[in-house]
């Protein structure tokens, strides 16, 4: 099995495994999914403002970069 399948195969596991717990918990999938992105994009509620506005600059630089690489494969 190739390690992107494989990785991909590992990544729904844990999400299928995490959307269980969270419904047996009576946490809704909303819930769930923010906590995810807040996760993923490294926001904590005791997070200075300052690194909070950095690292949303950073994943705004990111989102810009993706979306000038998907206009040149377009054109």
């Amino acid at each position: 099995m190739p390690k992107q399948q494989f990785n991909l195969n590992l990544s729904i596991s844990l999400m299928n495994a995490m959307t269980s717990k969270a419904k047996a918990d009576g946490i809704s999938l909303e819930d769930l999914a923010v906590s995810a992105i807040s996760e993923y994009v490294g926001y904590t509620p005791l997070a200075p403002k300052a690194a909070l506005d950095k690292r949303l600059v950073v994943m705004e630089t990111r989102i810009a970069k993706l979306e000038a690489s998907l206009g040149e494969s377009v054109a």
